[in-house]
């Protein structure tokens, strides 16, 4: 302390006063440098936190009608809650959802409905769930059993119905 109060008083006045503007812009600059370690710091925990939750993205629906009608599907009429159904040339009937869109196939001995039904699953979706539905049709017709299971991103559910010979195939929109 004797030190200290004898090294001031040999200063003069121009001297003191330049050693405390020296001081105060030190002191400014620490606490400038501070505040922008802590800006930083915090900005980045905002972005870390953003990216652990991202904010969802409205995902758009494909355009069905569009799909449908350009391969041959014709709007047939809305089922009961107003979706609308299209029907192929030989009989395939699509009807479109708001979460899901269900194909029902009559089956025969000509394979033009499964056909069709192909031609428009391979255009409308990724080839992994045309592969499910090929692999999978035979245990929903010939076992009689409901197959349900996912591909690509999508949930599909397969059930025949002996009754009326018809296959159903239900294919849900990823969420």
């Amino acid at each position: 302390m004797k030190l200290l109060k004898s090294f001031f008083s040999d200063l003069s006045n121009l001297e003191k006063t330049l050693l405390v503007i020296l001081g105060v812009l030190v002191t400014c600059m620490f606490c400038f440098g501070a505040v922008r370690l802590m800006q930083v710091s915090l900005f980045n925990i905002g972005e870390s936190v953003q990216s652990n939750n991202p904010v969802p993205t409205q995902k758009t629906r494909p355009n069905y009608r569009q799909m449908l009608e350009a391969n041959s599907f014709v709007y047939s009429m809305n089922d009961g809650d107003g979706d609308p159904i299209y029907v192929s040339p030989c009989g395939c009937v699509a009807t479109v959802k708001p979460d899901y869109i269900g194909f029902g196939v009559y089956v025969t001995d000509d394979n033009c409905p499964i056909e069709d039904l192909g031609a428009i699953v391979t255009v409308m979706y990724p080839s992994g769930v045309f592969d499910f539905i090929i692999s999978n049709m035979n245990s929903a017709v010939v076992q009689d059993i409901l197959v349900q299971g996912t591909a690509a991103g999508y949930k599909i559910s397969m059930d025949f119905d002996r009754t009326d010979f018809v296959l159903t195939i239900i294919v849900y929109e990823p969420r």
